[in-house]
């Protein structure tokens, strides 16, 4: 049975939090109708969410630029392009992720066939961030439909532009008893995870993702959290420092240094370290601007969210010059409400807070290092990282820094692409995340692994160790203890 939407199409939202019971029911007596569907209907859904971004397009332009500065450019190259990719990728392998998959058989099981056929977890709630609201929150949405969930989402309530764009493009693709968005701040967030969804889907800090795991916890849910973290970056003696310093340049300073999967602060070696900081300055001017003014209207730069995060970016610096830290380049003077320059220090002390916290601003410390080791030793204290970035050319040492850390994802000689290898997991460990996301494994995600075993005999081998036991019986136990 279906209900009318408790969010009008188009409208405001008089009361977002009375109607959210209402909603979750009505996608939870659908989730029956979804798990009987084939491929094809999955396929026609994922088309449509595509077909609806595409016609939004220049709306999500606008609204983001609106929200914090993003180019057109931008848009399509971070937010819109990567749904699209997505959606290609899982229209082109649903199929084969949907079809059971046969295991082997054990001897003591003789007579048995086994499969693992993927169901859809139920309900689901997918909650985004701001960083990149249309990416981060279709995509999750695509994997949703893909293995059959119902959801609801909640875009950030610090992109409202965006996310009304975001509900228009749901809208217009999906029925609500499939998916509809809901939007407000902490409040909605509040009663949404009160709400005993099958599967919870979160992007975003550490602090909020301890809060969701807890409400999940309290429903016995399935959580995937894709949080954040301080994503070291590794600069060794063997390393091209202008492709280095180009890629760093950009992946850092890119929607002003607010991406999860930015490189956090660099470790270089002494030996090439001023030759490094000389090339990053050079390739800093040629992608931003050769000025602090330029940098911060250039159009591939943006600004920051709001007042309270430029704030803190300002006293993340402030505290480390005062405290001793060189500035290599950049002005942090220049900054002026939510524009900031993008800033890189070095000569850090110890214990400061720009390499305690995770930085999410244009803000890059540089650290000194001789040997590996300690590299791999000062990042093994800190919590495991999303991504880590190696830029060399000596394999061996990327095989050393594999096998002594742990990461979400390691790319070597480039940053933040494994995003958009869709064969690739991803996610983060520890305290960058749980679970991963993108392509298959974001069907996984939202998927159970149904293990189906079927019996051909009657009676099956195993039977023969049934009661009354004999001498029988403990030989075939001595057999299979043996042959094991």
């Amino acid at each position: 049975m279906l209900i009318e939407s408790p969010v009008a199409p188009g409208g405001p939202i008089a009361d977002p939090v009375a109607p959210l019971a209402a909603a979750w029911q009505l996608q939870k007596e659908h989730a029956a109708f979804l798990k009987r569907q084939q491929p094809a209907f999955r396929i026609r859904r994922i088309t449509d969410v595509r077909a609806s971004l595409e016609r939004h397009r220049d709306a999500v332009k606008e609204a983001l630029h609106a929200d914090f500065r993003k180019s057109p450019e931008s848009v399509d190259e971070t937010e819109i392009l990567p749904v699209v990719l997505e959606a290609a990728h899982t229209v082109r392998n649903l199929r084969r992720w949907m079809k059971p998959r046969r295991v082997r058989t054990p001897l003591y099981l003789a007579g048995t066939t086994a499969f693992v056929r993927p169901e859809p977890r139920g309900t689901a709630l997918i909650m985004a961030p701001w960083n990149y609201p249309v990416n981060l929150t279709l995509g999750p949405l695509v994997s949703a439909v893909a293995a059959g969930c119902p959801a609801i989402v909640k875009p950030s309530e610090f992109t409202p532009a965006t996310s009304a764009v975001i509900r228009k493009v749901v809208e217009d693709a999906l029925p609500p008893e499939e998916a509809f968005v809901v939007e407000g701040g902490a409040e909605v967030a509040r009663e949404l995870l009160a709400l005993p969804f099958d599967h919870f889907y979160f992007t975003g800090s550490a602090h909020v993702g301890r809060i969701v795991m807890r409400a999940a916890a309290d429903h016995l849910a399935s959580v995937t959290l894709e949080l954040g973290g301080k994503s070291p970056t590794i600069v060794d003696e063997s390393a091209s420092l202008p492709h280095a310093a180009r890629v760093i340049a950009f992946s850092k300073f890119a929607n002003c240094g607010q991406t999860c999967l930015a490189p956090d602060h660099v470790y270089v070696h002494e030996r090439v370290y001023d030759r490094f900081v000389a090339e990053l300055r050079v390739q800093i001017e040629k992608i931003f601007g050769a000025d602090a003014r330029s940098r911060m209207e250039s159009p591939g730069f943006g600004s920051l969210i709001h007042d309270r995060h430029a704030d803190r970016m300002r006293a993340l610096v402030r505290e480390a010059v005062s405290a001793g830290a060189t500035v290599h380049s950049g002005d942090p003077d220049a900054s002026s409400g939510r524009s900031a320059d993008a800033v890189v220090l070095g000569d850090l002390p110890a214990g400061a807070r720009v390499m305690e916290e995770e930085i999410f601003g244009p803000v890059l410390p540089l650290v000194r290092f001789r040997a590996l080791d300690e590299v791999a030793r000062d990042i093994n204290l800190r919590p495991k990282p999303l991504a880590l970035y190696v830029f060399s050319s000596r394999a061996g040492s990327v095989e050393h820094l594999c096998h002594a850390t742990s990461a979400g994802a390691t790319v070597v000689n480039d940053a933040l692409i494994h995003f958009l290898n869709f064969d690739l997991p991803f996610g983060g460990v520890g305290g960058s995340g749980l679970g991963k996301g993108k392509g298959e494994a974001g069907f996984r995600a939202f998927s159970n692994d149904r293990a189906v075993l079927r019996q051909h005999l009657r009676p099956g081998v195993l039977n023969l160790l049934y009661p009354p036991f004999s001498a029988w019986t403990r030989r075939i136990i001595e057999w299979l203890l043996r042959l094991y």
